[in-house]
């Protein structure tokens, strides 16, 4: 049961150790689990599966600050987080559409191809010198993701999260990261 403290006593989840044990996953058996420890801002603990993994695991890459839209945030943190749950080509295709809302957001027309978003964001300068390749990897692995039988991999998703990331840090940390501080 939770108490004011965000603490859950083990004991009140009777079936736990049977249940990890037939899962074949391991969990922390302490008397009791304080999920900021554990799983922060959730109240379930973290299960480590034998010889495998932490589920769920740390989002990939970093938070970007100074992002002045919500909706380009909120996309961005969902593509990491979906990288916590293993779900790598969900992870890429956010990251695909991260390009198109980015690309508009900054006056592109929408209900463009995503080529076309790629070649506004380079021809416009937010594209870093030598990025428009890896820029345009988001957009090939997104299609891949989207049109594609085939599943994306943790590496795969790993990487467009990161360059996903290194773009938005270019459009709008680097921009804003002075906004509203004396001169």
């Amino acid at each position: 049961m939770a108490s004011d403290l965000g603490t859950i006593d083990v004991d009140t989840v009777a079936d736990t150790p049977q249940l990890l044990q037939d899962t074949g996953a391991l969990v922390s058996m302490t008397a009791s689990i304080t999920p900021s420890l554990y799983a922060p801002n959730a109240m379930l603990p973290l299960i480590f599966e034998r010889h495998s993994n932490q589920l769920p695991s740390p989002p990939f890459g970093e938070s970007v600050p100074h992002i002045n839209d919500a909706n380009i945030e909120s996309i961005y943190e969902e593509a990491r987080l979906c990288t916590s749950h293993q779900a790598f080509t969900s992870a890429v295709m956010l990251c695909r559409k991260l390009l198109m809302n980015i690309a508009v957001k900054h006056g592109a027309p929408e209900n463009q191809s995503f080529q076309s978003y790629v070649e506004y964001l380079d021809e416009n300068g937010f594209v870093p010198p030598n990025g428009k390749k890896w820029v345009d990897a988001i957009r090939q692995k997104g299609n891949e993701a989207n049109h594609e039988i085939s599943l994306m991999t943790a590496r795969d998703a790993h990487n467009i999260v990161r360059f996903s990331e290194m773009l938005l840090r270019f459009v709008y940390e680097m921009p804003n990261m002075f906004e509203g501080e004396p001169g």
